[in-house]
């Protein structure tokens, strides 16, 4: 019982540590554009509607690509 608890609760705690939208805080913040793009594209096809802002901006600004208004 203690094991499945605590396996349980080590599982937990990594979900809310850790996550895709993790690696992009730490790019942004960093201000590594190319690299927060290249995390975005793929999650992108997914159809995130917060990843599409992110990628429009990025775009529309030209932070790590060219500047796009057509596809931002």
């Amino acid at each position: 019982m203690n094991v499945e608890v605590y396996s349980i609760y080590i599982i937990v705690y990594k979900c809310m540590f850790y996550s895709p939208y993790t690696d992009r805080l730490k790019t942004y913040e960093s201000r590594d554009y190319k690299k927060e793009y290249s995390i975005l594209e793929p999650i992108d096809n997914q159809g995130d509607g917060g990843v599409q802002y992110n990628l429009g901006v990025i775009y529309y600004l030209g932070k790590g690509v060219e500047i796009n208004k057509i596809k931002s």
